[in-house]
């Protein structure tokens, strides 16, 4: 069968937004007052939905349909893999279908994995009335609350533009299969690499562009690159996970041509999550799984790379957050990984100038200093790694 070429996705462009960025128990307070203050529409689309924050948003978003209010919600189709927090994402979608929410499920298909039909729906963000956005890699449920996560709060056209997108996407996934197959929606759009404007930014201000990888889009790579690649004096990434990718790459090359880069990645401590049948092996389970052929070459390569230091407080480094020479910085939910970059529905924000660099920066600097320098990862770990990255 022939494919036919459709509409392209529109390409990311800069905008002014006035732009803040919400850590942690702070985003998840926004996630609410921002749904409490939509009068028109509601848009959602989260990878994981649960707990008691879900709870209150599911409240306020029947109130809002009753009010007149268009809520459309979009979850992945898997709802939660560990068994606590699928039954706390399960029960959200039937509250929600209860409730008279229009809710679809993303693609239940899992294979093949391509950009032409991305098998997760890893998105996490929230539009209200086209002119207000939370987006960033926070999922919601009680076991989120301990992890270390950012969202950005957007004012302006990047809100319009990602509600936009939540639209295009909602019809991939509601399109017939023939379609499906005639459609090149999942192949990159053209990315066309456009100068900043020199227009004055006001208080609060910042450029800001949507980038991601799915359904129309591959751009958060082609920008992470060619950030990678001007950066000058510095480059600080904080990741929770961080695979063998042509990013990391020139990583490792901007640390060569002398740019100061620091790589802080989440230590994958992982048995807090390991069933409890697993019984003694919890106590040997390898740590930094995921990350270890990654650690092993930043710190064969002589880039200053720490891990998260976990603990009471976090028990998970869940950002994706890389910060450009101080002035300009790419946040989501893509990890630095094939599958995030490849396949896995994402969407990220890049953002230039303003107070929000600042915010991050300094957030930065407070997660490196709690840190502690990576430590070489065990054979067990880095024969784990290769494996997860042939999966």
């Amino acid at each position: 069968m022939s494919v036919l070429e459709p509409p392209p996705f529109p390409p990311p462009v800069w905008e002014i937004n006035r732009a803040r960025a919400r850590f942690d128990a702070d985003a998840y307070a926004e996630m609410v007052a921002l749904v409490a203050r939509a009068e028109q529409s509601v848009r959602m689309e989260f990878f994981l939905f649960g707990g008691p924050v879900a709870d209150t948003i599911i409240d306020l978003l029947i109130a809002k349909i009753a009010a007149g209010v268009r809520v459309r919600v979009t979850l992945d189709r898997m709802r939660g893999s560990l068994p606590f927090v699928r039954h706390e994402c399960r029960k959200a979608h039937r509250r929600l279908i209860a409730g008279g929410v229009d809710v679809l499920l993303s693609d239940p298909r899992p294979f093949p994995h391509s950009p032409r039909r991305p098998a997760v729906t890893h998105n996490k963000f929230l539009v209200v009335d086209d002119r207000e956005a939370l987006v960033g890699g926070m999922n919601v449920g009680a076991l989120f609350f301990r992890h270390h996560d950012v969202m950005i709060h957007l004012e302006g056209p990047a809100a319009l533009a990602l509600a936009r997108q939540f639209d295009y996407d909602r019809s991939w996934i509601t399109a017939t299969t023939e379609a499906r197959l005639r459609d090149h929606r999942g192949l990159p759009p053209v990315m066309v690499e456009t100068p900043v404007p020199h227009q004055r930014l006001e208080h609060g201000e910042s450029w800001a562009r949507l980038l991601g990888t799915g359904v129309g889009r591959r751009t958060t790579e082609t920008s992470v690159l060619a950030s990678l690649r001007a950066a000058q004096s510095s480059v600080d990434i904080s990741m929770s996970e961080i695979g063998r990718t042509e990013s990391l790459g020139e990583v490792i090359a901007a640390h060569a041509r002398g740019v100061n880069v620091r790589v802080l990645v989440d230590p994958q401590d992982l048995r807090e999550y390991l069933p409890p049948l697993l019984g003694p092996l919890r106590a040997h389970f390898p740590k930094g799984v995921l990350n270890a052929l990654a650690v092993r070459d930043l710190r064969a390569a002589g880039v200053a790379v720490r891990q998260f230091e976990v603990g009471q407080e976090f028990a998970l480094l869940h950002q994706k957050t890389a910060i450009f020479d101080r002035g300009g910085a790419i946040v989501g939910s893509t990890n630095w990984t094939r599958g995030g970059f490849g396949w896995v529905g994402e969407t990220d924000v890049e953002l230039r100038g303003g107070a929000v660099i600042g915010e991050l920066l300094a957030q930065f600097e407070r997660d490196w200093e709690r840190s502690t320098a990576a430590v070489p990862p065990s054979l067990t770990a880095r024969i784990g790694c290769a494996l997860y990255e042939r999966i």
